[in-house]
């Protein structure tokens, strides 16, 4: 359980960072964005969260 904890509260930091670098730059989710790989590499999680941004983040960045 304690590990659960912990890799969320780890995509919570990372959901914060997203959102932030989304916040100063509009065209985030272009295919050459350098967050997107950035993101990605992270693994897994970081590709679902990506996946979940791009659900949830489009309405803020247009």
């Amino acid at each position: 359980m304690k590990k659960d904890k912990n890799q969320n509260s780890k995509l919570e930091n990372l959901h914060e960072e997203v959102f932030g670098m989304m916040s100063t730059n509009a065209y985030f989710f272009g295919d050459d964005s350098v967050y997107k790989d950035k993101i990605i590499s992270l693994g897994e999680s970081g590709e679902q969260l990506f996946k979940s941004l791009i659900y949830s983040g489009i309405s803020k960045t247009v």
